[in-house]
């Protein structure tokens, strides 16, 4: 049985020779009748199987309909007893010390050939069918592994993938695993490829900002993403003399790349969140984070706008989008000190204990102070008075 496995993987290896064509269909064809006679304890994903990305896709697809032996039922037993009282040194082994799990035998083998992978749908399908979501993949190879699996979706005709749902589920778990998720979230596969910083248009193979709201997602990198994301955004339209805090303003009004779903789907989170976590997040971050630099500056020539509008009272105050972004801004930027905005928005901080109310008196009292005409402005006192839950 060895000698048959050592053979079969130099097919393997004399199989990545060959470009495409007949030849190399003769030998993968070889290899494939050798490995149907090995029972799948036998079958073992060694790394010359890596060598040419068809070879590996043979072996992974022989050992997934490989017959199970009454010995291999025994050994996969004992190695799963093993790994148990052993903890995690034996964890997801997948068989011999040598060999990996299917996991990571096609998540190497997508490493390894990752151009011909994306250039050929139908086989990167295949190898992602191997993949297990939930184990994460170190990054920067994480990214590249879900960017390969949005572009593989398919929907309707002979075949359905569900690619976007896997490459959420990849870089959820992976990027939640890293020991410094904001700093891996930098890379440029996550910021350019993944997230389309700097992409023009719609791609197939990125995925929208509403998952960075998702709780396995670190806030710390989420903010990185969010942030580079925008700015891209801001920097595509420097040539048409477009106000970059009115073309993020306007993505989230239109939802772009999901970004309106995202601060939706966070808003609660941040109204939950305690100021004594934020300061104690360390790496993993907190919500508060998503209070990047970007959404501040849309927010704050939106207000300025509707300032201009409505008064400084804002009392007929509409906009939803504002009052979106006033949610998610004001608790986590202690107040959004230094921009001025309708203070009929402190109506939307949050009731209770440590949700801003505090924020929203002492912000009432500021302005209260750069009234010139106190008298004459009495009725806007007042209005402001009453936007306060003093009980607080």
């Amino acid at each position: 049985r060895d000698e048959l496995l050592q053979l079969a993987a130099g097919l393997a290896e004399v199989s990545s020779r060959f470009v495409s064509g007949q030849g190399q269909e003769i030998v993968i064809q070889e290899m494939r009748d050798m490995l149907q006679e090995l029972p799948k304890h036998q079958l073992h994903l060694a790394p010359e199987f890596t060598a040419s990305p068809v070879a590996g896709l043979v072996v992974l697809e022989a050992r997934d309909v490989a017959r199970e032996t009454l010995v291999g039922h025994i050994k996969t037993v004992g190695h799963w007893v093993g790994s148990v009282m052993g903890g995690s040194e034996r964890k997801d082994s997948g068989g011999s010390p040598s060999e990996g799990s299917p996991h990571e035998f096609a998540v190497k083998l997508f490493e390894l050939h990752e151009a011909f992978f994306e250039a050929n749908l139908p086989e990167l399908r295949r190898v992602l069918r191997h993949v297990n979501p939930s184990q994460p993949v170190v990054a920067p190879l994480c990214f590249n592994l879900a960017s390969a699996a949005a572009l593989a979706a398919a929907e309707g005709g002979s075949e359905v993938f569900a690619g976007y749902r896997l490459a959420v589920d990849i870089f959820e778990r992976s990027i939640g695993a890293e020991a410094d998720p904001a700093s891996a979230a930098s890379n440029d596969a996550c910021i350019g490829k993944l997230f389309g910083a700097n992409a023009h248009g719609g791609s197939t193979h990125m995925l929208d900002l509403e998952v960075l709201a998702r709780p396995l997602v670190p806030p710390s990198a989420a903010a990185v993403i969010l942030s580079r994301v925008l700015a891209s955004w801001a920097g595509q339209e420097k040539s048409k003399e477009i106000d970059a805090a009115d073309v993020i303003y306007a993505g989230i009004q239109n939802n772009r790349r999901g970004l309106r779903a995202m601060l939706v789907a966070a808003l609660p989170r941040i109204d939950a969140e305690r100021n004594e976590a934020h300061t104690a997040a360390g790496e993993w971050g907190s919500c508060f984070d998503l209070a990047v630099p970007e959404l501040r500056a849309a927010f704050a020539s939106a207000a300025a706008s509707a300032i201009d509008r409505l008064g400084l009272h804002g009392s007929e105050l509409e906009d939803e989008t504002l009052i979106l972004l006033f949610k998610v801004l004001f608790r986590p930027t202690g107040g959004l000190p230094g921009i001025r905005f309708p203070l009929s928005l402190l109506q939307h901080v949050p009731h209770g204990p440590g949700q801003g109310g505090t924020l929203a008196a002492e912000r009432v009292l500021d302005e209260l102070k750069m009234l010139r005409d106190r008298h004459r402005n009495w009725q806007l006192v007042k209005q402001l008075w009453a936007l306060i839950h003093w009980e607080e």
